[in-house]
């Protein structure tokens, strides 16, 4: 399912973020947790999300995909406002930032969680964002360019990706 968020909207988002010591990546990430623990029937939602920081100074000229995933155990109150629930995920996150070198395997093997091919051991529900427009890059005669590709699995139940174009925000909810 895609959808777009118009000019408008996604200023005022950033807006929404500013007054409330946040990003818009936690304002939609605290949106998302509302929806699921609503439509769930829960006060407690995990969610993972994937980081491409390169803590280690010695890696930043190094090519290659390092990504690992967040696992964010984040609670919902439904009395409380939603400037409450971006302060609590604002938190969470920051704190998982904290723990970013973590390997995911490892914090899957440390939890002792029983394994099932058919799903993800800790989280059912994806939240992935793309900040900027990707860019070419070029090594010494050679240049690559952006592909453009098309997601249409989900390797968990639900996901919603987002990504920033042209000053808007290109959402599409992707499910098994």
């Amino acid at each position: 399912l895609r959808f777009e968020l118009n000019a408008d909207l996604t200023d005022r988002l950033a807006g929404l973020a500013v007054d409330h010591d946040a990003t818009p990546f936690i304002v939609v990430l605290s949106a998302f947790t509302t929806l699921l623990a609503r439509y769930a029937g829960t006060s407690e939602v995990v969610i993972g999300t994937p980081i491409s920081q390169r803590p280690d100074p010695a890696l930043e000229h190094v090519i290659g995909l390092f990504v690992n995933t967040l696992a964010l155990a984040l609670d919902h109150d439904p009395s409380a406002s939603f400037s409450d629930q971006v302060s609590k995920v604002r938190d969470v996150l920051l704190d998982g930032f904290r723990h970013q070198d973590a390997p995911f395997e490892s914090v899957v093997d440390a939890l002792a969680v029983p394994r099932n091919w058919s799903h993800n051991p800790v989280f059912q529900a994806m939240f992935t964002w793309q900040g900027t427009e990707p860019t070419t890059v070029g090594l010494d005669g050679l240049a690559s360019q952006p592909v453009p590709l098309r997601q249409d699995t989900s390797k968990v139940d639900l996901t919603l990706d987002v990504r920033q174009r042209d000053g808007r925000l290109a959402c599409t909810f992707i499910y098994r």
